[in-house]
């Protein structure tokens, strides 16, 4: 996997308990900017302590050049071999800026890192550009799945090399 630069006038760094407010403030906001419901106990649980939920995985957020964070990125181990994207999620101001492949690309990264041999996760329809995305790095369609009440797709990606 080649590795992407941050774009310019973007930094980023692991977030921690004192972020939680920060993270949950540019969620909602793109969740609501998409008519999706914020704040679902189960969906959103990992919200209230990242230290706890993320410590075996990663939980970062990416700054502009004025220190404001724009974006939000994670990933959660589901089991010893999978792990799941997670609170992918960047302000409308600075999208199509390339912050969702350095994302992506830093995510299945850690994961590799992790020992993880599978990535998987879960969307909504109407996050297009996302789905996008996901398809263009390799994510395959899971069809049958059992989604949340806000996500009705979901992804995985083999991590394992094929012969």
């Amino acid at each position: 996997m080649e590795k992407r630069s941050l774009p310019k006038g973007f930094y980023f760094r692991q977030a921690d308990n004192r972020d939680v407010e920060t993270a949950r403030r540019i969620i909602w906001q793109v969740l609501l900017e998409y008519d999706l419901k914020p704040g679902n106990a189960e969906l959103d649980a990992d919200l209230e302590d990242i230290e706890k939920y993320y410590a075996q995985g990663y939980f970062g957020l990416i700054f502009n050049e004025q220190g404001k964070a724009v974006g939000t990125f994670a990933l959660y181990p589901l089991h010893a071999n999978t792990a799941e994207i997670r609170k992918m999620y960047l302000l409308p101001e600075v999208r199509r800026k390339g912050l969702g492949s350095w994302m992506i690309d830093f995510l299945l990264e850690k994961a590799q890192v992790l020992g993880f041999q599978k990535v998987e996760l879960l969307t909504a329809s109407v996050l297009q550009e996302a789905i996008q995305l996901y398809e263009k790095v390799g994510f395959t369609e899971v069809k049958d799945h059992t989604g949340g009440p806000r996500c009705d797709r979901a992804f995985m990606k083999s991590l394992v090399q094929q012969p």
